[in-house]
């Protein structure tokens, strides 16, 4: 008999060299001592280690009876591993975790109350540990409710980007599917169901629960320019007619995106040609709206490339200086006021006693 009959949410967990991360992630489930609830999926993207062995030495048979592993041959990449998930979900509902995550306590009550209370609803999004900002859920018609939504800072555009917390209701995106995975080259394909649903004016919730922990990679480092070129590709998304519904959806993805460091990654690019390019595709779909500062550094960016000057480098410095400076110029008068705060605070709550 399968071991996931009877279960209401799959968890799929795509994994790369990340042992005692995945180890970490999995003894988190554990711990919530509700195995009858999912069924795991472990997507090992061709890891340099046994995964199978792994699991088996660290938890219990009954355990590693729920969970299944599926090697790849070949590293397939981060990209298509996460987006290929959803081929592999075995319930209703699926829960995409990152490897070096961890899910918080309560989070399977959290979830099957919910899908039980909106069993129409056809994607869940949740917090992270430490970012709710609103203790109230919220239902999310268009796209005018999601950008009202972010200028009332209920979320920021890591929120979005995040890939492990996010609840899909299969049975409601079986025609949404296929965008995902069409598109799992913009490194985003796990938020590309809502796209749908904003496009489609398909209400959606945003949950205020925190479901699960962010723990920031060991020892990695992010390629900006992999991630801006990718994730510009989201403009390529034209269903319906809609280019604004999505263009409104990159600005707000893109809205925190480290300029400074991707500019500098393309100075390091020696094909001018290629850096060229890669540098106005960043500049054109990222950045094409945002602050006059940007610019400035786009413009000493250019300066730079052309003429192998460090004026770029030089005024990243120098700011980097200014904001060191006033950190401690802010920590020195804090150090200052306060004390007299707290005597002002004695003095007059010993007043009015």
């Amino acid at each position: 008999m399968s071991k996931h009959i009877g279960k209401f949410l799959t968890i799929v967990i795509p994994t790369y060299n990340r042992e005692k991360q995945l180890i970490r992630l999995l003894k988190s489930i554990e711990r919530q001592n509700v195995i009858e609830k999912y069924y795991i999926v472990v997507l090992n993207n061709h890891s340099n280690y046994d995964v199978e062995t792994s699991i088996k030495n660290h938890f219990s048979d009954s355990f590693v009876e729920n969970v299944e592993i599926y090697n790849r041959p070949y590293n397939a990449g981060g990209d298509y591993n996460i987006g290929s998930a959803f081929l592999f979900a075995k319930s209703q509902y699926l829960w995409i975790i990152g490897d070096d995550d961890e899910v918080e306590d309560s989070c399977f009550d959290i979830i099957e109350k919910n899908t039980e209370l909106h069993p129409d609803i056809p994607f869940f999004k949740y917090h992270i540990k430490g970012l709710a900002r609103y203790n109230e859920d919220v239902l999310i018609k268009n796209i005018n409710d999601f950008t009202n939504l972010y200028n009332r800072n209920y979320f920021i555009a890591g929120d979005v980007l995040f890939v492990s917390n996010n609840i899909y209701n299969l049975s409601k995106l079986e025609d949404y599917v296929s965008t995902a995975l069409y598109y799992s080259y913009s490194s985003v394909s796990q938020v590309l169901p809502m796209l749908r649903c904003l496009i489609d004016e398909q209400p959606f919730m945003w949950c205020h629960n925190e479901i699960i922990k962010y723990n920031a990679p060991e020892g990695d480092h992010w390629n900006f320019i992999k991630i801006a070129t990718s994730l510009s590709t989201v403009l390529d998304i034209n269903i319906g007619n809609n280019y604004r519904v999505v263009k409104s959806f990159l600005n707000i993805l893109s809205d925190h995106f480290p300029i400074t460091e991707f500019l500098q990654e393309c100075l390091c690019i020696s094909d001018k040609s290629y850096r060229k390019y890669v540098s106005r595709k960043g500049m054109n779909s990222l950045y094409e709206k945002k602050s006059f500062g940007i610019w400035i550094y786009y413009i000493l960016y250019l300066l730079d490339s052309k003429t192998g000057l460090k004026s770029f480098t030089f005024c990243l410095k120098v700011n980097k200086y200014m904001q060191g400076k006033f950190n401690r110029i802010y920590i020195s008068l804090f150090n200052l006021v306060y004390p007299l705060y707290k005597k002002c605070k004695i003095v007059i709550c010993g007043n009015h006693m």
